[in-house]
This record gives structure tokens, C-alpha cells and sequence, in this order.
């Protein structure tokens, strides 16, 4: 798995072992300051839940 991160994109890229794509999420920043949780699952409310509990605004 790799990381997009850039001030107004965010999302994840996977791959297989062999290096395959296996699939993307990619989302347009609402709150430029949240960060995405580690075990993120595609959700906003988990992103919202994730960014409150560490006063991320």
C-alpha cells in the first residue's frame, strides 16, 4: 500500500506482491489539517471519529 498525500488529494494505492494494482481511493480534502486513520475504511464518519479524538481540525 503507498500513500497519496497533498494538500488538497488524499487517498491510498494497492498492490499485490508482485506489485499489480489492485485498486485506489482517492478523495478531495474537506478539512486540509485531518490526517487519515491507519486502518481507514473508506468512510467519512471514520475520518471525522479518527481527526476529533486527536483535535485534529
Amino acid at each position: 500500500m503507498n500513500m497519496i498525500e497533498s494538500e488538497n488529494w488524499g487517498g491510498r494505492v494497492y498492490f499485490n506482491d508482485e506489485y499489480i494494482l489492485l485498486g485506489i481511493f482517492i478523495g478531495k480534502k474537506h478539512n486540509k489539517n485531518w490526517e487519515t486513520p491507519p486502518n481507514w475504511d473508506g468512510s467519512h464518519d471514520m475520518l471525522q471519529r479518527y481527526n476529533e479524538r486527536f483535535k485534529k481540525d
